[in-house]
């Protein structure tokens, strides 16, 4: 979605230009969703939100996801799926910002490389409240 939006409004468009940095930003987009880090973090949501009771949600998560979306599978999953996350969070505290860098691509400013590596782990961190 986020490369659509890029497309769509060039002039503020805040992707990668050079290829080195295209590829990191397309290796953390793919690592965020088919890496299953999406995934693991949806097993995190609350299991009263009425969403989540939808058995139309729960299918078409289940489908997308390859994992029960039940309430009794997403609780008894919350263990694996913290873990899963806390790796993803060393991950990147312990490769690519571990130089002290504020910015994935050492720029002055976010880009969207940054997005695509961090939107699922905000999110997940304030499911953990971590």
């Amino acid at each position: 979605m986020l490369q659509k939006l890029e497309k769509k409004f060039p002039d503020g468009a805040i992707g990668a230009q050079e290829p080195d940095q295209k590829a990191i930003e397309k290796l953390l987009s793919k690592w965020m969703v088919e890496g299953k880090i999406f995934a693991r973090m949806g097993q995190l949501l609350p299991v009263d939100l009425p969403l989540i009771k939808d058995p139309k949600f729960q299918k078409d998560r289940e489908d997308y996801s390859g994992r029960s979306w039940s309430t009794d599978d997403m609780l008894r999953n919350r263990p694996e799926s913290v873990a899963h996350l806390r790796d993803a969070f060393e991950f990147m505290e312990t490769t690519l910002l571990a130089d002290g860098r504020d910015w994935v691509l050492k720029t002055d400013k976010p880009s969207l490389a940054d997005i695509e590596g961090t939107w699922v782990q905000i999110r997940a961190a304030a499911l953990m409240h971590v």
